[in-house]
């Protein structure tokens, strides 16, 4: 499904995967899933099922792979998150006891709001990560299967694509997951470095302001002398 500009600002702001666009996804994997099976079911490797096998299992590792990455971001990302808790508290108290700096408090709210919203939003989705999902495999009594029907490893080769066909919403249902995670923690750390040059900003533009205002003021003050020479008293007298 196509983002409209609309969707497109509004994924700049909040970044977000629509739910339909979700399903529309996990629909067509679905059917594609069930077209995949009967095709690798009907699949003959004859002299080249060892090379099958292998390549089967490095696809299945790649897999493997990604799923680990994204769930070790994720677990890294919630470490981060937890050490971003307390400086949310230091600044909510530093605003309701009014010791914060020259910045308008409807602005640092603002700020420290939206920096509360990705940070929640980065957390949830990291969790989401880490959350346990199908995630197929070739098991004991896949292998036992296999050996049994003679051509072993042409049986694997077809159950390793079959497993890692059936991972694929899956794992990508997590990588899509720790990405989101990602540009919300990004945001967040943007809102947090926004409220850290906000009062210094606010402090030279006060100061810039007074500056720039005694100037005009001692320019008022100032009066100009016009020295008239003897002559021209003489020549108008």
């Amino acid at each position: 499904m196509n983002m409209t500009w609309c969707d497109s600002i509004l994924f700049g702001i909040f970044p977000i995967v629509f739910s339909q666009e979700r399903n529309e996804e996990f629909e067509n994997d679905q059917h594609e899933i069930e077209e995949l099976e009967e095709k690798i079911s009907q699949l003959t490797f004859s002299d080249h099922a060892s090379e099958a096998l292998a390549a089967a299992e490095r696809i299945a590792d790649a897999q493997t792979q990604r799923r680990r990455t994204a769930e070790t971001k994720a677990s890294a990302y919630l470490a981060v998150l937890a050490a971003l808790v307390p400086v949310i508290i230091s600044i909510e108290g530093a605003d309701w006891e009014k010791k914060t700096g020259p910045a308008p408090e409807w602005l640092r709210l603002i700020i420290l709001v939206s920096a509360i919203i990705y940070t929640g939003a980065a957390g949830w989705f990291a969790a989401k990560t880490l959350k346990v999902s199908g995630f197929y495999t070739v098991g004991v009594s896949d292998i036992v299967d296999a050996y049994s029907n003679g051509n072993a490893d042409e049986e694997l080769a077809k159950n390793n694509l079959l497993s890692v066909r059936k991972s694929q919403y899956s794992v990508n249902e997590k990588v899509t997951n720790i990405k989101l995670s990602h540009e919300h923690l990004l945001r967040a750390f943007c809102c947090f470095l926004i409220l850290l040059v906000l009062d210094p900003s606010f402090v030279f533009i006060k100061s810039m302001n007074k500056n720039h205002e005694k100037d005009l003021k001692n320019s008022k003050n100032q009066h100009v002398y016009i020295k008239i020479p003897p002559e021209y008293y003489k020549l108008n007298g």
